[in-house]
């Protein structure tokens, strides 16, 4: 059996207040929106639905079975605006630079070595059109509840530092519930 990635096939996906989340990611129909280390991509699915047929989803992450799992559900539910793609997003993911209006990393980057986030971030930007919408989702950085270690928890000041630092503006930060966090930012 392959060995998954530290929290594969756990989602914040339930951890969060859906409708506030959806309603801050603001999505408009005919989007084309990118999920970054999507595991079995319940965003993914959600976000499809949201921005109907005329929009586009692309679900990446190096996890195949996730991937084999989020292909799977495709399948089963008719689901036409989603391409899968398995690779590294914190090297190269391999969809062409500036065509994304909304890139999304769910509980991803403190999973990530600081190399890993620089990487990410990188591919963040470089997929996003100018002005396009980086959301990144976060746990709390408290002992309290589900989640990974306080240790590895980014606190809001300290990711907008390693964001902003990437040619994105901070657009908003904002709680979805008692242990989740979102942060918007703008690319320049």
């Amino acid at each position: 059996m392959e060995a998954g990635p530290k929290a594969a096939g756990k989602s914040s996906f339930d951890l969060i207040d859906l409708d506030r989340f959806f309603a801050l990611l603001d999505l408009v129909p005919g989007q084309r929106f990118v999920d970054l280390a999507c595991g079995t991509g319940r965003y993914s699915l959600e976000t499809a639905k949201r921005l109907g047929d005329s929009g586009q989803v692309h679900a990446v992450d190096l996890w195949t079975q996730g991937i084999a799992a989020l292909d799977r559900t495709i399948r089963e539910q008719s689901v036409t605006n989603i391409a899968t793609h398995v690779a590294d997003i914190s090297r190269c993911v391999p969809l062409a630079g500036g065509s994304f209006d909304a890139c999304l990393l769910a509980a991803v980057l403190h999973d990530l070595a600081e190399e890993g986030q620089e990487g990410a971030l990188r591919e963040a930007a470089r997929l996003l059109k100018p002005r396009g919408i980086l959301t990144v989702v976060e746990f709390k950085k408290t002992a309290d509840g589900p989640g990974p270690p306080a240790g590895i928890r980014i606190a809001e000041p300290e990711l907008e530092r390693k964001v902003t630092g990437r040619g994105f503006s901070l657009r908003r930060c904002e709680d979805l519930g008692p242990f989740m966090y979102l942060c918007q930012f703008r690319k320049a």
